[in-house]
């Protein structure tokens, strides 16, 4: 981390957001702690002959829990194999381009199709998931209204649907 606290290794920026309700026009860089679930994710892979250690991070990606809607390897002329490996592993996108890491990180960028994009180094080994203990209960709820896009259910009281500070 440097003085900022940002991790070197990985930067997320948010496409026209709002971060604690500020609204910015552009591109934000968000903490990872603040980002919620959303519906996509790319993650950006700058790259230059990076044989030695592409593939564990791509098998470390696809072992997460919460899975990129897409992973773009933008190879900078590697001469070592790096795209052809890169790209033997479904749903990965390898792009060519001259070597510059700023000009790669930039083409990745403009080719995410993400509401979050994720930079993460090649070199990078990204820790496998906690193990969730997390399981489902029987609940008895009984349903109000349902539709296709809204569903209402009558909760008994003192049941904690939204953990914070008070209930874990």
């Amino acid at each position: 981390r440097d003085h900022r606290g940002i991790d070197p290794g990985a930067l997320v920026l948010r496409r026209h957001g709002d971060c604690r309700g500020q609204r910015e026009r552009g591109l934000i860089a968000v903490p990872l702690s603040d980002v919620e679930l959303i519906a996509r994710i790319s993650i950006v892979i700058p790259a230059l002959n990076e044989r030695a250690h592409i593939i564990s991070l791509l098998h470390d990606l696809r072992r997460q829990t919460l899975q990129p809607a897409e992973i773009l390897v933008i190879d900078g002329a590697s001469t070592d194999g790096t795209p052809e490996l890169a790209a033997a592993v479904p749903g990965v996108r390898v792009l060519r381009m001259a070597p510059s890491v700023g000009r790669q990180r930039q083409r990745g960028l403009e080719e995410a199709g993400g509401d979050l994009v994720v930079f993460i180094d090649a070199d990078v080994r990204v820790p496998e998931p906690a193990p969730s203990h997390l399981a489902p209960e029987a609940l008895p709820l009984s349903i109000l209204f349902e539709d296709r896009d809204l569903l209402v259910v009558n909760k008994p009281s003192g049941l904690v649907v939204h953990p914070g500070a008070g209930h874990r």
